[in-house]
């Protein structure tokens, strides 16, 4: 019996070292990164790329700052084509200048008008007082004869009973009676003449004017109506012409802006961000959209942490966690802002700064910092850390591990 109780004794000793040797080995990693402190603040990286081709001028050095106006390097284009530019402003002088020529017309046309208007009125005045004193002297006329016609009808009556009494011939009555006649004739064409006249005058008052012969007499009207209408021609060629004068306008500022952008341009980044690298000098030839420089805004704050994918696999975004920088005693919150495993991790294309203890098998975690004025000042992007997730145990990785 005793023989048989060392044996197992033995096992159970081996089975709890083994166990512990594996416990340590999953927990490895989480306790390597407390001791070691291997991951790095950093951020996100930004790449400014040139807008057009040309030459560098004025680049931010590497750890400026960027100005409020955004940037980082201007790029200039001394062959910038200009014939556009050109165009735009010559059809802009041609578009001014009909307008002075149409603006010289309708000035011209203006006064025409003016100087035919006052010969219309004057010739309008005239022909009615002309047309009033017609009308009263054919009224005269027409009561002149009437009385004439009155006398020469009694004196017909007189010479007739005169003749049937034997006193007169029968030929002085045939001259009476023909002169009442005659006076008869003229009172009737006095009387028309008459008529026509007050129609005319009426007319007249109305615009038209007709002469005894019945023609139109309205020429100064109608020189006035056709000056009128080349007048009324000439202000809508004008406002045309005002029209493409605007829209030439716009077409040579727009021009004017795309040369300014050809011919010299500015990469940009956020203002107050620091410039991390720069790819090319001040008097390098680059082409469009070449990677020129590189910047990052040392306000926003993160820290890349490696973890395996157990460990991973028990975090979550918005979880807490605790970060110490190199070099510093106290402690700064943090919360998980995104886990990548193994085979997804973000590279130097997206972060500033890798963990040191980076390598292939280990996940990501990427913890937002919270930073102080200071760290805006000296920018600690590439500092080591050591970031504890105090949701996340030993314990807690080796039951995750054994799905316990």
């Amino acid at each position: 019996m005793p023989s048989v109780g060392v044996p197992r004794r033995l096992v159970v000793w081996l089975g709890l070292a083994l166990l512990i040797l594996y416990s340590i080995w999953l927990g490895g990693p989480y306790l390597r990164s407390i001791a070691v402190r291997d991951a790095a603040v950093t951020t996100w990286l930004h790449v400014a790329n040139s807008p057009i081709a040309g030459l560098v001028a004025g680049p931010v050095p590497v750890g400026g700052r960027i100005g409020a106006d955004g940037r980082i390097f201007t790029v200039t284009n001394p062959r910038a084509d200009s014939a556009a530019l050109a165009r735009a402003r010559a059809d802009l002088e041609q578009a001014k200048a009909r307008v002075a020529s149409l603006t010289g017309i309708a000035g011209q046309i203006e006064t025409l008008v003016a100087t035919r208007a006052s010969v219309a009125s004057d010739y309008a005045a005239t022909f009615k007082r002309n047309m009033d004193v017609y009308v009263a002297g054919l009224t005269d006329d027409v009561a002149l004869s009437r009385r004439r016609l009155e006398l020469e009808r009694t004196e017909a009556q007189r010479m007739s009973a005169v003749a049937a009494s034997g006193g007169a011939s029968q030929s002085a009555v045939e001259a009476a009676t023909s002169r009442v006649a005659d006076l008869e004739r003229a009172v009737v064409t006095t009387q028309s003449k008459l008529d026509q006249a007050v129609r005319n005058r009426r007319a007249a008052d109305q615009g038209l004017f007709f002469l005894d012969d019945g023609s139109d007499g309205s020429t100064a009207q109608r020189t006035l109506e056709d000056a009128r209408l080349d007048l009324q021609r000439a202000r809508a060629d004008l406002a045309n012409a005002h029209t493409d004068v605007e829209a030439a306008q716009r077409v040579a500022d727009e021009a004017a802006r795309l040369f300014g952008q050809e011919r010299a341009a500015n990469a940009e980044g956020l203002p107050g961000g620091t410039v991390w690298s720069q790819m090319v000098s001040h008097g390098a030839a680059v082409e469009p959209g070449a990677p020129a420089a590189a910047w990052v805004d040392c306000r926003v704050l993160l820290v890349d942490t490696p973890l395996s994918d157990v460990e991973l696999s028990l975090l979550r975004p918005g979880l807490p966690a605790v970060v110490v920088l190199e070099g510093e005693r106290s402690s700064r919150r943090g919360t998980v802002l995104l886990l990548r495993g193994a085979a997804a991790t973000l590279g130097p294309r997206d972060l500033a700064a890798l963990a040191k203890g980076r390598r292939p098998g280990l996940g990501q975690a990427l913890v937002t910092l919270e930073g102080t004025p200071a760290d805006e000042e000296s920018c600690p992007i590439g500092r080591a850390a050591c970031v504890h997730f105090p949701d996340v145990t030993v314990l807690d990785i080796v039951r995750s591990r054994l799905r316990w």
